[in-house]
């Protein structure tokens, strides 16, 4: 088993930063070397690093996109950043998968998604015990690491160093899954990142149980980006086409004087209504969306405050936002669910009049 785990991580850990080159080796642990890229001294992510994380993807179509731990920064003309997040796509029966973020910030705090690299693994949260359970702590502990080590013994081909801890699962012992940085044991070797699967039994035993890399190199061109479902389309005829079914829905909103319309093959529409400068948060936007089935297809999971179910228009509504402003409203009429998403909150007149509207 750990000599074909070893194969496979020679073979596979391909995500390299694009600055660690053969100059220096150590690049990724050196603070302040223009062009190298440093470890991030803790994985957390801070109210900083949050707001920066979604102003940069606040506007990106097609998928959500959530920060798990802050990995390392590069200095050039400005900052690269790099994230560990959860993704998933905004569809009917969305995977949520690992993936790799880099952001670049310039000098003046303009921020853009440099490349998105997927790992293709499942994260496979649940509410269920036995489960496995995102870490409330990422520290690596010493007992992991010890483990870790102890695990590592038998794999030859690269030395690996864990950086953060993503998540843990409950069994006869231990299992967890750990970031790590990967460095090919060749001449000039390169920097990589790879999820690595870890068991410890309750006798302190440990084992190397599965490797997923990131496929594509992080600041590099030809990364792997994640798919976008979504295809734009001219008009609502258009979109009808795509989806299998049609929507009708304002011809605009007061304060969104910019329209677009996307859809998901035999599976939604939506239509963005916003402000055509950006604002430090991205674009002042309203959201409407239409799917075949029940499921809440908002695509907003952040908690409010405010949350209600109410009767408008014969439908029964659920509303969440907070301040008195209707973040999130999402209904089912005749076989299908509907949504509308606004950044900036409307209120209850405003809302009442898009539902009448929607069709």
């Amino acid at each position: 088993m750990k000599r074909t785990i070893a194969l496979i991580l020679i073979l596979a850990l391909t995500l390299v930063f694009a600055a660690c080159g053969s100059d220096d080796a150590d690049d990724n642990n050196t603070a302040g070397i223009t062009g190298g890229w440093t470890r991030a001294e803790s994985p957390v992510i801070t109210e900083e690093l949050a707001e920066l994380f979604n102003r940069a993807t606040g506007t990106m179509l097609g998928a959500e996109y959530e920060p798990v731990a802050y990995i390392a920064s590069q200095v050039v003309a400005g900052t690269n950043h790099l994230f560990l997040v959860k993704t998933a796509a905004v569809t009917q029966d969305p995977v949520e998968t690992y993936a790799l973020v880099t952001i670049y910030e310039d000098l003046e705090g303009n921020v853009e998604i440099l490349n998105i690299t997927d790992s293709g693994e499942e994260t496979n949260f649940n509410d269920l015990l036995g489960g496995w359970q995102q870490a409330e702590d990422m520290t690596v502990t010493d007992e992991i690491r010890s483990a870790f080590d102890k695990a590592k013994e038998g794999l030859t081909g690269a030395d690996y160093e864990p950086v953060a801890l993503i998540s843990t699962q409950v069994v006869s012992g231990m299992n967890y899954c750990i970031l790590s940085e990967s460095t090919l044991d060749v001449i000039d070797p390169e920097r990589s990142y790879a999820l690595i699967y870890l068991y410890q039994d309750t006798q302190g035993n440990a084992e190397i149980t599965d490797v997923i890399s990131f496929e594509g190199s992080s600041g590099e061109a030809g990364a792997v980006q994640v798919a976008n479902p979504f295809i734009e389309a001219s008009d609502l005829s258009q979109a009808a086409d795509i989806a299998g079914f049609d929507i009708a829905v304002p011809d605009s909103i007061e304060g969104y004087p910019e329209m677009m319309i996307e859809a998901i093959e035999n599976d939604m529409i939506q239509v963005y209504y916003y402000e055509e400068e950006f604002g430090e948060d991205g674009h002042k936007e309203v959201l409407i969306r239409k799917a075949a089935g029940t499921d809440d297809i908002s695509g907003d999971y952040n908690e409010y405050s405010e949350n209600s179910t109410e009767n408008i228009n014969g439908l029964d509504v659920d509303l969440r936002g907070e301040g008195g402003l209707i973040k999130v409203a999402s209904w089912t009429q005749d076989g299908f669910a509907y949504a509308i998403d606004s950044s900036e909150g409307l209120d209850r007149d405003a809302i009442d009049a898009l539902i009448e509207l929607i069709k």
